[in-house]
């Protein structure tokens, strides 16, 4: 059963969840899932719990990308999907930075502009590679429709789609498009794609 709780005070939250789940009886080999927006937070619950209770266990503390992928998962008439999304942001930042170095066209002057500037390469490789990886994570949550648009679309026609400058669009198109060639990758098993199927 799905139950959502809203309030804009945490301690109010807190409280009703350590009520409620203090007193249900249920299986103890069967975990509680609850939804948080953070894994700093879910600790912070079984910590509350805890000090409320006295104990804390089996409580499944899961971000709503990790419970939609459970969903994808059971409920999707296809091949048995991966356990962890393959575009998932901390897997895609590594894949990125594997990618990022050998992009060397010119439209991607600009990141490679970023990574010869001053300071430790490989630092800077990685946090414009997680930058990258969460603007995906966002495109792909909240633009799916560009996703869509530029895994079929031409150059020109997948720039055009981004409301933002040419030369940007046109090296976020490029790189998504050299993502999908990467082994593993398969554009069906992104939210853009599964989402529709799943609704």
């Amino acid at each position: 059963m799905l139950e959502l709780l809203q309030s804009n005070n945490m301690s109010a939250l807190v409280n009703t969840f350590c009520q409620r789940n203090g007193n249900q009886v249920t299986d103890p080999f069967e975990a509680t899932t609850v939804v948080v927006q953070s894994f700093g937070i879910g600790q912070w619950l079984k910590h509350q719990l805890a000090e409320r209770t006295g104990i804390a266990a089996n409580i499944n503390c899961l971000l709503p990308a990790d419970l939609i992928w459970q969903l994808y998962q059971m409920f999707l008439p296809q091949p048995q999907l991966p356990r962890e999304s393959p575009f998932s942001r901390h897997l895609l930042t590594w894949r990125l930075m594997q990618l990022l170095p050998n992009c060397q066209t010119t439209e991607f002057e600009p990141v490679q502009h970023y990574l010869n500037g001053t300071g430790d390469s490989q630092l800077r490789l990685y946090q414009l590679s997680e930058a990258i990886a969460g603007l995906y994570d966002q495109y792909l949550i909240y633009r799916p429709d560009w996703i869509n648009q530029w895994q079929s679309a031409t150059p020109e026609k997948a720039s055009g789609k981004v409301p933002e400058e040419e030369s940007r669009a046109e090296w976020q198109w490029s790189l998504w498009r050299q993502i999908l060639e990467l082994p593993g990758m398969d554009k069906q098993q992104h939210r853009a794609s599964l989402h529709n199927t799943f609704i």
